[in-house]
This record gives C-alpha cells, sequence and structure tokens, in this order.
C-alpha cells in the first residue's frame, strides 16, 4: 500500500505522509509536520517567533520512518538549508512590506 498525501490533522498539529508499506510488513515512509499558527500564537515560550517562522517555510519537521510494523524506526531528517532558504524569502518579503 503506498500513498503521496495521507493527512493526519488535530488543532495544534497536522501530519503529511508519503511512503509505502508492504505486504511483508516493511516500512518506508516520510512524514512532514506542522504546527498551526494559533498553538503557536497561544504559546508563552520564549522561542515563539523562531516557531512561528519556521512553520510559516513548511516542512517544519520531517521524520524518516523505516523498518517493520513489528520493529520501527525513525530518524528526524535535518531540512535545515531549505528551512534557512524560505526563512529568508519570507523575510525579506516582510521587510519589504514594512518599507511600503
Amino acid at each position: 500500500m503506498a500513498t503521496e498525501d495521507l493527512s493526519l490533522k488535530s488543532e495544534p498539529l497536522s501530519l503529511i505522509c508519503r511512503g509505502s508499506v508492504d505486504f511483508k510488513g516493511n516500512l518506508d515512509f516520510y512524514v512532514f509536520s506542522q504546527f498551526s499558527e494559533e498553538t503557536i500564537a497561544q504559546s508563552d515560550s520564549l522561542k515563539k517567533t523562531i516557531t512561528a517562522l519556521l512553520t510559516q517555510t513548511g516542512d517544519y519537521l520531517t521524520i524518516r520512518l523505516t523498518g517493520t510494523l513489528a520493529e520501527p524506526h525513525y530518524v528526524v531528517v535535518p531540512s535545515s538549508v531549505d528551512v534557512i532558504e524560505k526563512a529568508k524569502d519570507l523575510l525579506i518579503e516582510g521587510l519589504q512590506n514594512i518599507f511600503e
């Protein structure tokens, strides 16, 4: 079974899954997560601004899921280059709007 857009949504968090599981139970998935803007806005964290910026860039956290149904393994996939590039674009756009 394979999927390109399995969505699991709740108010604070959305997960988008892409991958497959075969008849032997082998897993091959990428799980992309995004926190909702409301969740971030309600947070008292000092990291709120950074978290909000990263959430706006999309693919805030990517998890690689492998192994089997009986013994799943996961690893957090670093996506810092993409996040920095998207964050740069958002900052430039935001600054342009301020000075208009």
